[in-house]
């Protein structure tokens, strides 16, 4: 498989249940779906959300879903938007 470069970045906004270990949750999923991390913003909190802007580097427009895909499917995650950083 083709390494992720900067030359596809994508930042995604996720919801997830507040926890000590949810945005480790996030960026170990990304990292299991073969993404790079590049960065991870808390955009908004409360007692029982977080709302998590997470951007990463992928290989193509294809990896990029299967790494939404990859989050979406962890329980109580939700991708409310993906969009490609690179333009």
């Amino acid at each position: 498989m083709a390494m992720p470069s900067p030359s596809y970045t994508i930042t995604m906004r996720v919801e997830v249940p507040a926890s000590q270990r949810a945005t480790s949750m996030l960026v170990a999923a990304v990292a299991e779906a073969g993404g790079a991390v590049m960065g991870v913003d808390i955009a908004h909190s409360t007692t029982t959300k977080l709302v998590v802007d997470v951007t990463c580097d992928t290989v193509d427009a294809e990896h990029g879903e299967r790494i939404v895909e990859a989050l979406n499917a962890l329980e109580g995650v939700r991708v409310l938007k993906m969009s490609d950083s690179t333009f």
